[in-house]
């Protein structure tokens, strides 16, 4: 992960704003002492503080690409690290998704799909947080990263910790909004259908529902109990992902 973040610095080596940011600049959005330090401070000593208030300061879709591509590597280093990019985990790089994706390099595109693609198997060998992977699924996706080949590899991965992280998303997404409409978020139709094709496949939920069959008692134990969900909250899942 450290590589790629040191190549993100590469490829992205854009000189500083050398104008006011494209942001509200307020004490109440992004005040003005910490607009001046991200155009001033070196690039590394940004702390999450400077990007949490840039984000919440967006104006308008419309960026200036130049100034999103100078501070995306800090970014992504930050958030590599857990930090706080934003109040909503979606949302986090919304502002590179604003760019349009015509904008970027072919270079810049891959070395932020390979960031993305590293970022999410990481996840998957973990255990599960209180965030939903399908968050950072939307969040990846409304950042212009393909999130295809993710859920292909999600798919075929057969270890406890990628089944676990599937019953923690679908839990909320999918389970229990089965007699809804707007699971997903209606302003990402892409994500939306991307997301429900590959819930509804046949073949994939067969898959899932073998792979449940074959959780060890002592993984669901301890998933039932960090996340104080019913006992039966997986067997409910098997049942919808067999029905």
């Amino acid at each position: 992960m450290e590589e790629i973040i040191q190549k993100c610095y590469q490829i992205f080596d854009y000189p500083p704003p050398n104008e006011p940011l494209h942001a509200c600049i307020c004490p109440i959005c992004l005040a003005p002492e910490l607009e001046r330090e991200m155009r001033t401070l070196p690039l590394r000593e940004l702390g999450a503080k400077h990007f949490y208030e840039y984000n919440g300061g967006v104006i308008d879709k419309t960026q200036n690409s130049n100034e999103i591509k100078y501070f995306l590597p800090r970014m992504i280093e930050l958030f590599a690290q857990n930090e706080e990019l934003h109040h909503s985990l979606e949302i986090y790089f919304a502002r590179v998704g604003y760019v349009p994706k015509s904008e970027f390099t072919v270079a810049e595109l891959a070395i932020w799909q390979q960031f993305a693609d590293a970022y999410l198997d990481k996840l998957l060998t973990q255990n599960t947080d209180y965030k939903s992977i399908f968050s950072y699924l939307e969040m990846f996706h409304k950042a212009h990263i393909d999130i295809r080949p993710f859920l292909q590899r999600w798919q075929n991965n057969d270890t406890p910790q990628a089944i676990i992280h599937f019953v923690h998303a679908s839990w909320d997404y999918y389970v229990w909004q089965q007699e809804t409409v707007d699971t997903f978020d209606d302003d990402e139709p892409e994500y939306q259908q991307i997301m429900t094709d590959w819930l509804d496949n046949a073949e994939h939920k067969q898959h899932v529902a073998r792979q449940l069959l074959n959780l060890p008692a002592e993984i669901v134990q301890q998933y039932c109990e960090k996340y104080d969900y019913p006992n039966g909250s997986i067997d409910y899942l098997f049942d919808v992902l067999a029905a």
